[in-house]
This record gives structure tokens, sequence and C-alpha cells, in this order.
């Protein structure tokens, strides 16, 4: 197939300096996202949206936009073995893209700085319900992905993903991985987790639960024999509990809570900060919530102000740390700068930063 020379500019330039997104809108220059900054395409002409129309042609290989098409559509896509991520949209009636380059190499949990009580709990529940939370960019399909390749490389077991698109494309090794995308696999992430049920898997991977029927799919696939792992958009543990409990009508509530409380493993929700002294790098830190029993029960009672108190009192016997702790470890290891842990912290939690820091200035 022939590429059109934007999208052989726009791709070879952001495959150049390694950008991690791609911002095209109509009437405008392109913008590049080198780390955390947001640059202009200095000396590109801005496109108009026959131009735009084509480079998501030449990307994704659909002659036009999907009959479905209402404003926002979300496929995968190539580009000379590249594996894409693109979001089309409008916005102010004009047509834009937004194009997420996957990295080539998948990272191990570790190399991605995922707290090792994740890597602990993929490697050794073989049932329940792992969530993954943060903000659009924080990492979470990353980490799911190599969650995924955990269980992949190291025992014999059928994996089965549902995505919307697939971005990471995994071989089968120990395991058989079977990835399924919804449009073109099936109808949705909730039908795709009730067909999964009859496919014998071992684990299901959920791109995202955006919805009640897709929370309900993936929390009764965790309470018949399957190891669920999934994400949620949250920004704390407490907030994630919350937001799917909070989807389903009040009079199913309490009943979901309970469902939770017995098959919650652990909720994780990231962050990506800007590494001190690299303009472009990008660091993960993490709150972690371990499910114990102490953790099921205030889930089930509903008293989930509770929960932050116990990702302090649960650090070192059950591997649960709370933000504050992970912000003040990244700082001491050189892998942020203070003032950033300081943005990032709410003004409650800083007067605890400092005291938890100590007059040695070295976090405990």
């Amino acid at each position: 197939m022939k590429i059109s020379e934007w999208t052989r500019g726009l791709m070879d330039g952001a495959l150049k300096v390694g950008t991690s997104d791609l911002h095209i809108t109509a009437g405008t220059a392109p913008w590049y996202r080198q780390g955390v900054k947001l640059v202009p395409i200095v000396g590109f002409p801005p496109l108009g949206e026959e131009d735009i129309a084509s480079v998501v042609q030449d990307l994704t290989g659909f002659p036009g936009l999907p009959d479905s098409y209402r404003g926002d559509w979300d496929v995968a896509g190539t580009y000379e073995d590249r594996r894409l991520r693109l979001s089309v949209y409008r916005q102010d009636g004009r047509l834009a893209v937004a194009i997420r380059v996957i990295p080539e190499e998948l990272k191990t949990l570790a190399e991605l700085r995922v707290p090792s009580v994740v890597e602990r709990i993929v490697d050794t529940e073989r049932l329940g319900l792992i969530v993954i939370c943060g903000a659009t960019g924080s990492g979470k399909s990353t980490t799911l992905s190599a969650a995924i390749d955990r269980i992949n490389t190291t025992r014999s077991q059928m994996i089965l993903t549902i995505e919307d698109p697939i971005e990471y494309k995994h071989t089968s090794k120990m395991s058989l991985v079977h990835q399924r995308e919804v449009g073109p696999d099936t109808e949705s992430f909730d039908a795709g987790v009730y067909a999964a049920m009859r496919q014998d898997p071992d684990v299901i991977m959920v791109g995202e639960m955006r919805d009640t029927a897709t929370m309900e799919a993936a929390i009764k696939a965790a309470e018949t024999g399957h190891l669920v792992m999934t994400t949620v958009h949250a920004m704390d543990v407490a907030s994630a509990v919350n937001r799917i409990v909070g989807v389903f009508p009040a009079n199913q509530q309490a009943q979901i809570r309970m469902q939770l409380a017995g098959t919650l493993k652990c909720v994780v929700v990231q962050k990506l900060l800007p590494r001190k002294g690299d303009t472009e790098g990008k660091v993960l830190v993490a709150e972690v919530l371990v499910v114990n029993p102490a953790v099921a029960g205030a889930i089930r009672e509903n008293n989930l102000k509770d929960l932050r108190d116990m990702l302090e009192t649960h650090r070192g016997e059950f591997g649960s740390q709370s933000l504050r702790f992970a912000l003040g470890e990244a700082v001491d290891r050189g892998y942020i700068e203070e003032a950033e842990a300081r943005r990032i912290l709410p003004t409650s939690e800083l007067e605890l930063f400092d005291r938890d820091r100590g007059a040695a200035g070295r976090f405990r």
C-alpha cells in the first residue's frame, strides 16, 4: 500500500525523536510528546481534513471512517512494523487524531518499577480480580501487558485478552494466548468476558472496565475461578472501589461490595512523573492496596475511609503502600525531584510527607 508523504514525514519524524504520542488537528501544525512535554513540529505545515483522513487510512488500512463513527473512534494501526493506537475524534467541529506509539520491546514488571508485591500476586494467585488504575497515559495498559507476559513466560495456562484496540501483541510461550479486539472479534467488553467463561481460560485480561455490564461480567468471572486483570480510571484506591460499586444501582451495591470483598486481590494506582535530570524520561510511582481480611472487611462494610490508614499500617507485612511512601522512596532513590513529589501530593499530605522524611531528609 502506498503511504502518503504526510504520513511518512510525520511517522518518520516521530520515530526518530522517540515520541510516545503524536497529535494532529485539522488547520494546525502537528505536535509531538517528548517525555512529559508537548511540542509543536517546527516547519511542518498545517494539515487539512483530507490529509488527516489520508494519514488514518495509511496507518489503519481502513478506507474511511466507520459507519458507526459519531465523533470518537479508537483503532489499532501500524507503520513499518511499529504498532500504534489511534484515537480519532472531532474538536471544535474539526477532525483530530491522537496517535500512541507502542514501544517495540515490552518491559518486565520490575523494569517498569511496578512494586514487587504486584509481581508476587500475579505469580501466586490463580483466581480473583487485579485492578490497575490511573489517569490516561499513566501506563495502565503497559503494566497489564507486562503482567500477561509474566504469566506467559512462567506457567502453562490459557490466557484470553479482550482489548479495544489490541496494543501489545503476545506470542504464546509457556501459555496459550488468545487476543480479542472489540469490534472485529467481539461485540463489547462484557460480551467478550461472558463468552470467555465458555472458552476455558485461566486468565482473562479486560482492557478497561468502562460500564456496569463489563464490571458485572469481570466480577462474575473472578468469582467463577478465573484470574481477571483489568483497568479502571481512578486516582486513589478508595476512589477505585467507589467507582466500581457506584456504577451499580443503590439496591445492588451491598451485594457488589460483598463480591468485591471476596474477589479483589489488589488495587494499583499508577502515576508517571518526570525523571530527575532527564527532560524526556518518566518514572512510575504507585499506590498499592493488597487485600487481606481487614481490607476485605472494610470494603464489605463500606468503611472505605479506613483504606487510607490500611495503606500505612499494612505496608510491611502485606505489601500495601501509600502514594506518599512511593513518592518519598522515589525521591530518596534520586528518581524524581522532591518538588515534583510535593506537587503531586494533596495539601493535606504535605505535613505527613515532611514528618516521614525526618530531620535527615530521608524517607522512613
